[in-house]
């Protein structure tokens, strides 16, 4: 009743000689205590009226039922936050729907705006997909990387698991270099099964064009082009390397023109059904199969200047900016692809 816990913060505004602070925290606790002592009036004379009734005229029966409802509502209030009195056997997922309200608390949690200078929605926040899109334009002067570089933060204030959460720039005209779209996810979006790679049943690839290699966190296909990409798998053990990186060499065995030379130091069996496919293969570490590798790559060392040999000699209307296809030039040769 008497404002005990705002003690500490007047005393503060005390300590930084802040007159128009404390005078307006002084205010504060006069609201609070009136507030409170007409509350505590009113609950102690409705409490002495009630007990004094239940002791002396009401019956047994209503005496025990009060005290029992009396007892329960008085343990949901003072039962910690982390011990509900009923559990639950398992925690469904919480989709909820994304409002500005929403945004602007996330947004002001995570220090990117303030409440006399808010976020601004140029468009409708939406469906999309299996979840919300909005469109936002930070205050200015605060740049859009840096909301994405505080995407823990706005997960946070959204209370999400930051795997729902993707901010990310929105650029070209539309755009600007304060202008964020965040995608936010109903469910973890990598607890679900992406399904089956598109070409696995039929289907042929030109590598020269973008194939489906998998898929982002919205379900959208991304497409890998080797002409421009080059990859390197990595991760700890069980993350899933050897499925990744069979995905582009199953692409490439798809294409005609394509010669794989798959060596595999560990040598086991996940790359022993190329051996069908594949121009050159080599599985394990033993000296014959890292000579032989050794002897492959100078191989294709030596083809590779060939073939720019042979490029510098064509001329323009052939080789444009000295680049040339097998689809569209036969003295080239064929592709030389590795793994």
């Amino acid at each position: 009743m008497s404002d005990a816990e705002g003690r500490p913060v007047r005393l503060a505004a005390v300590r930084r000689e802040d007159a128009a602070d404390y005078l307006r925290l002084s205010r504060q606790r006069d609201d609070r205590v009136r507030l409170r002592t007409v509350i505590l009036l009113l609950s102690a004379m409705f409490g002495l009226v009630s007990g004094t009734f239940l002791l002396t005229a009401a019956p047994r029966a209503v005496l025990y039922a009060s005290i029992a409802v009396l007892v329960g509502v008085l343990g949901v209030v003072g039962s910690p936050a982390d011990k509900p009195l009923l559990d639950v056997a398992a925690v469904k997922p919480r989709v909820r729907k994304l409002t500005a309200d929403v945004l602007m608390r996330a947004f002001l949690a995570a220090g990117l705006c303030k409440s006399d200078d808010p976020i601004v929605f140029p468009a409708p926040i939406m469906r999309d997909g299996p979840g919300w899109r909005a469109v936002i334009d930070l205050p200015y002067g605060i740049k859009a990387d840096t909301a994405i570089k505080k995407r823990n933060d706005l997960a946070a204030g959204l209370d999400l698991d930051e795997v729902q959460v993707w901010p990310e720039r929105v650029r070209g005209t539309a755009g600007s270099a304060r202008r964020l779209a965040l995608w936010v996810a109903d469910e973890d979006p990598y607890a679900k099964e992406s399904g089956l790679w598109p070409l696995i049943s039929k289907g042929q690839v030109d590598v020269f064009e973008p194939f489906p290699f998998g898929e982002d966190q919205r379900g959208r296909l991304v497409c890998l082009q080797l002409m421009f990409t080059s990859l390197l798998v990595g991760a700890i053990p069980r993350m899933g390397k050897t499925f990744a990186a069979r995905v582009p060499a199953l692409a490439c065995a798809l294409d005609p023109i394509v010669e794989l030379h798959i060596y595999d130091g560990k040598g086991g069996q996940d790359w022993r059904a190329f051996e069908r496919v594949a121009h050159r293969v080599g599985f394990g570490v033993r000296d014959e199969v890292v000579l032989a590798l050794v002897e492959d790559l100078r191989t294709l060392v030596a083809e590779m200047n060939r073939r720019y040999d042979t490029i510098a000699t064509l001329p323009p209307d052939i080789c444009p900016e000295s680049k040339g296809s097998p689809r569209n030039n036969t003295l080239v040769g064929s592709l030389s692809g590795g793994v």
